[in-house]
């Protein structure tokens, strides 16, 4: 069977985090994207790529969707919410 590929936006904190490191735990490649990673959780995984992804900029949902479309996800989580900070 191949390697499912997991995109979980908010994929750095809470609940989002959870799904990403049970999503690993099965053997799946995932990208989760965050709004600053220098900010975020990261879990260390072989099979895991954090990405940055500032839904409310045009800019940086561009240029995310250049590093998505090669990765080719299978799976969709939307997980990203909207805070204050």
């Amino acid at each position: 069977m191949a390697v499912k590929k997991v995109l979980v936006s908010g994929g750095t904190k809470g609940i989002g985090e959870a799904i990403v490191t049970k999503f690993l735990d099965e053997g799946c490649s995932v990208i989760a994207t965050t709004r600053d990673k220098t900010k975020a959780n990261i879990v260390e995984h072989k099979n895991l790529i954090v990405e940055n992804l500032d839904l409310s900029s045009k800019d940086s949902i561009l240029e995310f969707q250049d590093k998505v479309e090669s990765f080719k996800p299978s799976i969709l989580i939307n997980n990203a919410g909207i805070t204050k900070d």
